[in-house]
């Protein structure tokens, strides 16, 4: 039987001998993956709480870099072993050489365009970085990303995410706009354009509320404001979905994304999306997501239209269709069967 490990960057909080994440897509990944074949999990451990509870029992929180590495040399030593790295950073980029020189089977996964998030997050450098870094892993490496774009150039193969299970498509429910509900689901981080676009609710006087699910590890004093609701990450799936059946538009202020998950849920549950024109090209054939400039004129302008034409929107997001979590990890455990 294959052993596959799952090497990422994600922290993993320990507590009552069971491991937590704050990614909901390495932890789906995980338990599907370990449901179809025998599946480790090797990541950076920390102290501060996570919320979403990672089902399998074979997990490998590292202290660090040193530990990191370490456990991923002990899984090369076991047979039938295929290693699947999770996007391009400095601790996957090391277990990279590592897995070269040991002329190990693996499979890289890009989730997102890391090119863009270095600038975001580090300036300048950033992407000079991410350049070297990108270059030297994928030589010689097979490589799959959540989208076309992150390929580039690069040989490799895209395959659609999803986070979705049954529960998504039961009890739709239509909404109404009698208030203006918008919801957020994400990370609280620059690259994710959470605090431009409170800066935009902070300009808005209409009577309209923004609901923000996610967190962050880094401090962030967040603001008093009548019209924005934050609570924290959702781990409970079903509270999940009410929360997005409890809103009328989702939105996505990020400045990168690759293929975005919260945009299927909330297309699945019949909610129209705004997103920003920085990630414009996310669309694809997906149906029901509205482009706006990241202004609060233009902002209210797409939500008016949103509002007075949901019946022909409702139509048009209904011809939808999405893969679910089982197929995605699937498609990922025949690409490392392959190798």
């Amino acid at each position: 039987m294959l052993k596959i490990n799952l090497i990422t960057n994600e922290e993993l909080f320990f507590y009552e001998n069971k491991y937590y994440c704050n990614n909901i897509e390495i932890k789906n990944l995980t338990d599907e993956l370990d449901n179809i074949s025998f599946t480790s999990l090797i990541g950076k451990k920390s102290k501060k709480k996570k919320f979403h509870k990672i089902n399998n029992k074979k997990i490998f929180g590292s202290k660090n870099i040193i530990s990191f590495l370490s456990n991923i040399l002990d899984q090369t030593k076991i047979e039938n072993s295929v290693f699947l790295v999770v996007s391009i950073t400095p601790f996957t980029f090391l277990s990279i050489l590592i897995l070269k020189l040991l002329r190990q089977k693996y499979l890289i996964y890009l989730r997102s365009d890391g090119l863009k998030e270095y600038k975001k997050i580090i300036g300048f450098l950033g992407p000079p970085i991410y350049k070297l870094l990108f270059k030297i892993s994928i030589k010689n490496s097979k490589v799959i990303s959540s989208s076309k774009e992150i390929l580039k150039t690069i040989e490799g193969e895209s395959v659609i995410p999803s986070s979705l299970s049954a529960k998504w498509d039961l009890n739709k429910k239509k909404l109404n706009f009698d208030k203006i509900k918008m919801l957020y689901v994400g990370r609280l981080r620059v690259e994710k354009g959470i605090f431009s676009l409170i800066k935009i609710f902070e300009k808005i006087n209409k009577d309209m509320q923004l609901t923000i699910i996610g967190n962050d590890d880094r401090a962030y004093k967040k603001p008093q404001l009548k019209n924005i609701n934050f609570k924290g990450i959702i781990s409970d799936e079903n509270e999940l979905i009410k929360n997005y059946d409890n809103h009328n538009i989702f939105i996505l202020p990020s400045f990168t994304e690759s293929y975005s998950m919260v945009i299927d849920e909330a297309l699945s549950r019949l909610r129209p999306v705004i997103i920003f024109e920085e990630i414009k090209d996310i669309i694809g054939e997906r149906k029901g997501i509205f482009v706006c400039k990241r202004d609060e004129k233009d902002l209210l302008s797409k939500i008016n239209y949103i509002a007075m034409n949901y019946e022909n929107i409702l139509r048009e997001i209904k011809k939808n269709e999405f893969i679910n979590k089982k197929q995605f990890a699937k498609t990922v455990y025949q690409k490392l069967n392959d190798l």
